[in-house]
């Protein structure tokens, strides 16, 4: 008996509860609407209304919009929740009772950031096939009788295959008089297997050493492993300058550097991110001309500059070189000295910044440098090092 009036009270309580919710439901209005988001038009769904004239949509609707968190606190009709335009900020809804078209704008604040890489990737620079090619440039000279007659000639035979390419340089000298024991020398002699996907290769034979910013480059007969980018043809490696902005309604992007079209783009609604907007070397300027759907264009301008002696933020560039050294070059074929050793690494830390390591190693130089490089926003970069 103690526990009847405890009951009572459970009960009362509930018939309450649910006499609100039944109120609250009342003073909603269920519509069927042609729903439009920042003028893109999403179809015809269910929204609900309130006596106040605030409209309310369901959970997925914002997250097809990719409306950013956190939301406010929903309203739960018939066990679905649904959100109050009204409460994001900025958000406003607007409905048309004769077309029954409710149009929602939600500010570029409220939706995510979309990044537009303005790069060319996926192209490989590789051979299937084995085959062959040639250069060549031939010099003949006769100027008088007296003298007789000379001729030169440059040839770059290469052989090429899945498993690399074997390349030779050549010199052909004919001179009166002259006093070389051999008319034709080998300048080099290279096995070389390019690896696209780590942008490196491997060289066999003669090789020039990568010098860094305080060395020089050596002719070494030896072995070789280094960053080569070109292995990647349409990737940059410098940094190139990012543009930021905004829009509520889907605009079309006009890309101008020093005046001339480079790009257009096509964004949607919210914040983006023109990433490595491809521009010359030096400094210039970048216009963006933005139309949006309603027809209004703005004007943005950006000022930037460019040095390909830096490396992009994270990129890495190395090179190991171990043989012996070059001697006689042009004069005997195939003739080395003493061992040596080289390696340089240049690393990006970020778009202003690359730093650099060098060492040599001989019979008669033991080398060891450290150096960086800033650009300057304003134009211009400064080097420093020590070694």
């Amino acid at each position: 008996m103690s526990c009847l009036p405890q009951i009572r009270g459970f009960l009362l309580l509930l018939v309450l509860l649910c006499g609100a919710a039944v109120a609250a439901e009342e003073n909603t209005h269920v519509l069927i609407v042609d729903l439009y988001m920042n003028h893109q038009r999403l179809g015809e769904t269910f929204v609900l209304q309130n006596n106040e004239g605030q409209f309310f949509v369901d959970e997925p609707a914002l997250l097809y919009w990719q409306v950013s968190k956190p939301w406010p606190e929903p309203q739960t009709f018939r066990g679905e929740k649904y959100y109050g335009i009204h409460q994001f900020p900025g958000a406003t809804a607007e409905l048309n009772a004769r077309s029954m078209e409710l149009r929602v704008l939600v500010p570029a604040d409220l939706l995510p950031t979309r990044r537009l890489g303005m790069q060319n990737t996926g192209l490989r620079a590789r051979s299937e096939r084995y085959g062959a090619f040639m250069d060549y440039e031939i010099n003949l000279q006769n100027q008088d009788s007296s003298t007789g007659s000379s001729a030169y000639g440059m040839f770059r035979p290469v052989v090429f295959g899945p498993a690399g390419n074997i390349a030779a340089d050549l010199i052909y000298r004919d001179e009166p008089g002259s006093l070389l024991t051999t008319k034709l020398n080998v300048l080099g002699l290279t096995y070389t297997r390019d690896d696209p996907e780590r942008m490196r290769s491997l060289r066999i034979g003669d090789v020039f050493s990568v010098p860094g910013e305080q060395a020089r480059s050596l002719r070494i007969g030896g072995v070789q492993l280094a960053t080569n980018f070109a292995t990647q043809p349409t990737l940059i490696t410098h940094p190139l300058p990012d543009f930021f902005g905004q829009t509520d309604v889907p605009s079309a992007l006009d890309i101008y550097v020093n005046g001339r079209l480079s790009r257009r783009e096509n964004v949607q609604p919210g914040s983006y991110l023109l990433e490595d907007v491809p521009v010359i070397n030096g400094s210039g300027q970048m216009q963006v001309v933005a139309t949006d759907a309603l027809g209004r264009q703005q004007i943005f301008t950006q000022d930037f500059y460019l040095s390909t002696d830096l490396l992009m933020q994270g990129l890495s560039d190395y090179s190991v070189t171990l043989g012996a050294l070059r001697e006689e070059f042009g004069l005997e074929n195939f003739r080395y000295g003493d061992f040596a050793a080289t390696a340089t690494w240049r690393y990006g830390l970020n778009d202003n910044l690359t730093v650099e390591s060098h060492g040599e190693l001989s019979a008669d130089v033991v080398m060891a440098s450290g150096s960086m490089q800033y650009g300057i926003e304003a134009g211009g970069t400064v080097s420093a090092g020590l070694g």
